[in-house]
């Protein structure tokens, strides 16, 4: 069994174009338009993860204060297995629950590639009304959904502030950001399994 280590990163959606290329090197991005709190759009690539998928802690996260302002975009990759039936159930669950724009379902077929359903999933997230966030994570949440607000606060300068204020320096003369990038080294007791040919074929 391969053992995988992932980098993330997070930028602006008027950089769309590069994502293709940037995923080639890193498995999760994040665009803003602006630096103004606003929604976050999170494209969530899947194949086959019928058995894979921790459903309940996408549900968990909505409806926790960090998950405010978040939504998901599920692509599915032309799954042979059931997947797109159990995104759909999710999206018509968490519809009930906070109404329409925090899941979305993007069904791609056929099968295209993990790249190919991170472009098209992101394409398709800048477009989305109030989108000023956007960004992309591996389903399987080896990295948990709480480092998303982490990932935010990079792009909106939250980090910097402190250190600022202590020398005197106003929030609003940050440079504005516009990638954060994050690796998954720090997350001791989270490795990834996967079968020989998986972890190969996925580098």
């Amino acid at each position: 069994m391969g053992r995988i280590r992932r980098q993330h990163l997070w930028c602006q959606p008027a950089q769309a174009p590069l994502l293709f290329i940037i995923h080639v090197l890193l498995h999760i991005v994040f665009l803003e338009t602006s630096l103004v709190k606003a929604s976050t759009v999170v494209v969530i690539p899947c194949y086959n993860e019928e058995q894979r998928l921790p459903a309940q802690e996408y549900v968990d996260f909505l409806n926790s204060p960090i998950g405010e302002g978040v939504s998901f975009l599920f692509v599915n990759d032309g799954s042979t297995d059931k997947t797109l039936s159990m995104l759909q159930a999710l999206k018509d669950q968490l519809q009930a629950q906070f109404g329409s724009g925090r899941v979305d379902v993007l069904d791609l077929q056929p099968n295209g590639g993990k790249a190919e359903a991170v472009r098209k999933g992101m394409l398709a997230a800048v477009q989305m009304p109030g989108a000023e966030i956007v960004g992309f994570w591996d389903g399987d949440l080896a990295t948990p959904l709480a480092a998303i607000d982490d990932l935010r606060g990079v792009l909106r300068g939250r980090e910097n502030a402190p250190s600022r204020a202590r020398a005197g320096k106003k929030d609003d003369a940050l440079p504005p950001v516009q990638m954060a990038f994050g690796a998954r080294v720090g997350l001791l007791g989270r490795d990834v399994t996967r079968s020989m040919s998986r972890h190969y074929l996925g580098r």
